[in-house]
């Protein structure tokens, strides 16, 4: 029998979930409190701010989490370069 083999997701850190989460849930009640605050004339300036302040931290959350996918690309390149290079350099001596 075959073994399956999954790619576990990793993780983001906290802080970046945190971020996330802190912006979704401005999004949610800046939308609530600007409807409950003026029914039936909704205030757009507040509800434009803290929605936009919500979004932005989202959007920043996400940027975060790709700058942190790609440096782990790098990493894991950058350190199979050394490795490689460390394998090749006794053979050049002999």
């Amino acid at each position: 029998m075959s073994q399956r083999t999954t790619k576990r997701r990793r993780r983001e850190p906290a802080v970046i979930e945190a971020f996330f989460i802190g912006g979704a849930i401005l999004v949610v009640v800046g939308l609530v409190y600007s409807l409950a605050k003026s029914w039936p004339s909704v205030d757009p300036l507040a509800l434009a701010a803290l929605v936009g302040i919500g979004l932005l931290l989202v959007v920043v959350c996400e940027r975060l989490s790709l700058v942190l996918r790609e440096l782990r690309k790098i990493t894991v390149l950058m350190q199979r370069a050394v490795s490689d290079a460390d394998r090749a350099e006794p053979r050049q001596g002999s």
